[in-house]
């Protein structure tokens, strides 16, 4: 009995939400993200050009981008100078080499700026920041820094 009344519970209400098709195997592969390069520049004038995936679940990529590198640069340039300050005097200069030049802040959005995308743009640039973040750290664990 209890099965029953279970199963008319269920058709009950798939029949009151509408119809929803089973899912189907996807057979075509979906893109995760499109690649862009972003390219930031160290105190001593060499540039490093960094590949970053944007999610295509990402509605604005610039605002990603922007975030992911002003917070490459500023998580880069924090730890380096966490090293810096247990590092000898001959790799405290290499390292001051590798800081990365700062960058300017992104302008505030303009007042014409629906609700809609002012939370698209913020959401974006948050996304943008914490993988910047995340990968300027694990960049620099790859760094061979010598002590």
């Amino acid at each position: 009995m209890r099965s029953v009344r279970y199963h008319s519970v269920c058709w009950a209400t798939a029949l009151l939400c509408g119809c929803t098709p089973l899912p189907t195997k996807n057979t075509t592969p979906s893109i995760t993200s499109v690649s862009h390069n972003v390219t930031v520049t160290t105190k001593a004038g060499q540039t490093k050009t960094i590949a970053v995936d944007v999610p295509t679940d990402v509605c604005s990529a610039p605002d990603y981008i922007s975030g992911f590198r002003s917070q490459y640069i500023y998580t880069w340039n924090v730890e380096l100078g966490a090293k810096e300050t247990s590092a000898s005097a001959n790799v405290r200069q290499r390292l001051d080499a590798m800081r990365l030049s700062p960058i300017t802040v992104a302008p505030i959005p303009s007042q014409t700026e629906t609700p809609q995308q002012a939370a698209c743009g913020a959401l974006a640039l948050a996304k943008g920041q914490t993988a910047g973040g995340n990968r300027a750290h694990n960049d620099l664990l790859a760094e061979p820094l010598g002590q």
